[in-house]
């Protein structure tokens, strides 16, 4: 069956209304977001199952991210963590006037039928795939008809919807979140066509759209460029998730021309593993995987156990304290500071949001991702720093040009971590952490007219950019001062 957009009531549930998070209503439509400079819209998961230990009545109390009484359409970890960071990084962009106020954002979610918990994890189907994985078998490929189908559903519901809000406010531009089965049908709607064939639906507003953050994602491939390592990991697990798992990869993870401003998220910490995202490996259609074993330990951290089958015949999680995902739950991990730490990646790429580097310290993230070849653009906004207290009455203090030759001929010789770079100069290194970076290079601004211009940061290799004074770690302890600088990705 081909889905049209005009087959389904596509709206938008906003946020409770303050200065920030506006509505209006818009003539044959249902309601729609004021035209702010920039929108965030969500897509939220599966509903259910609760959540050990977490307060009862709260958003927390259910795993991932929906509620029975389905009024609220948002998810937590992305209302109270998330956007907090990306209305912060819009303030400090350049941009529209407006941008100094509160009312740079509008927020809402896009309303659509997810499956629950119940018809999506306990399906008879599924208890016994992970009977299966837990002997070591493969699981055979198999979804629930009902995650199918209200999959599609929210597709083409959330692809209208952004359509209709792009319409609406031609200068408006988009931030796109997605949550468990919300990421799929996020990842779908980026690509959904209402005639086989035609052009995506969304593709005339894909130069509007700054930012695309998925976690949990059913469809996650850990080879795309868009995979991003979990907060803390040195790495992300390599795997499929469970969609692609039964029904193959797409074919384009997300559109070619978003590639660069999409991050997907999946759980990969040893033993606690998101089974949503990270499915076990495929043998036959030959996609990475975590072992049979792991996947079904995850799925059981989760609550897909068969003492909750008697839910499927009710359709509803019941409360009760037995009916709990406990804390090893690898799909409830995007919460706190993992959601804040990188949900403004894309916007910091695309807006060039300040980034402060201390004197004191060593290598400190941008929260930028860079490929090999890519360029970054950096501009000295305010600040200076030097590399010897002592002698800061005589040398004064500088930027991050660093001192010129007379200056350094005075300093202590033997700390440099670029030799070839001046004492107190900016210099960067890709890597995955600040204890695992690649060969550093210095970023050489110059001077012209009294004022410095941009330096430029070409990447070596693949990975977070980390800046930092000129200075060894051993030689931080004479060092104060720091400097602020901006940050755009500007291309190969």
């Amino acid at each position: 069956m081909v889905l049209t957009q005009s087959a389904f009531a596509p709206k938008v549930v906003p946020e409770p209304p303050d200065a920030s998070q506006a509505t209006k209503a818009i003539p044959g439509t249902d309601t729609l977001l004021q035209c702010t400079p920039w929108a965030l819209i969500g897509v939220r998961g599966v509903v259910g199952p609760k959540v050990a230990g977490a307060v009862p009545g709260t958003l927390q109390e259910f795993a991932f991210g929906g509620v029975p009484d389905i009024k609220d359409k948002s998810v937590h970890f992305l209302r109270s963590a998330a956007i907090p960071q990306i209305r912060d990084t819009l303030r400090e962009a350049e941009g529209p006037a407006t941008l100094g106020g509160s009312g740079n954002l509008s927020i809402g979610w896009v309303d659509y039928n997810p499956s629950k918990f119940a018809k999506a994890f306990l399906d008879d189907k599924v208890l016994d795939l992970v009977d299966q994985a837990e002997g070591g078998a493969e699981p055979k490929e198999y979804l629930p008809a009902d995650i199918v189908t209200t999959e599609k559903e929210g597709a083409a519901a959330a692809a209208a919807q952004i359509a209709a809000q792009a319409r609406e406010c031609p200068n408006q531009r988009f931030i796109l979140a997605g949550y468990s089965e919300g990421a799929w049908v996020l990842g779908d709607a980026l690509q959904y066509a209402a005639i086989q064939g035609a052009e995506p639906a969304l593709k005339p507003y894909y130069g509007r759209i700054d930012e695309v953050l998925l976690f949990g994602d059913p469809m996650f491939d850990s080879r795309h460029d868009a995979a991003r390592r979990p907060a803390g990991q040195s790495e992300g697990p390599k795997a499929v998730g469970i969609a692609a798992y039964v029904l193959g990869p797409r074919k384009d993870y997300v559109p070619p021309e978003l590639k660069d401003r999409v991050q997907s998220y999946c759980w990969g910490s040893p033993g606690t593993v998101d089974p949503v995202c990270a499915a076990p490996v495929n043998t036959k259609r030959k996609t990475p995987g975590v072992t049979p074993k792991e996947w079904a330990r995850a799925m059981r951290n989760c609550a897909v156990r068969r003492e909750f089958t008697y839910l499927v015949s009710a359709n509803e999680i019941e409360p009760g304290p037995a009916f709990t995902a406990n804390a090893e739950c690898g799909h409830t991990k995007y919460t706190g500071g993992y959601s804040s730490t990188y949900s403004a990646t894309k916007l910091h790429e695309r807006l060039g949001a300040t980034t402060t580097i201390s004197s004191t310290h060593g290598w400190q993230s941008t929260g930028l991702h860079l490929t090999e070849g890519q360029k970054a653009t950096i501009t000295y906004v305010s600040g200076n720093w030097t590399v010897d207290t002592d002698l800061a009455p005589d040398l004064g203090r500088i930027g991050p040009q660093g001192y010129n030759h007379d200056a350094e001929s005075v300093i202590l010789p033997g700390c440099k971590l670029v030799g070839s770079a001046p004492y107190g100069s900016l210099v960067g290194a890709v890597g995955s952490s600040p204890s695992s970076t690649g060969t550093p290079s210095p970023v050489t601004f110059h001077e012209q007219d009294g004022r410095l211009e941009d330096g430029v940061f070409e990447a070596h290799s693949s990975g977070e950019l980390f800046l930092r004074i000129n200075d060894q770690d051993r030689c931080l302890g004479d060092n104060d001062g720091e400097v602020s600088v901006k940050v755009t990705i500007t291309g190969s």
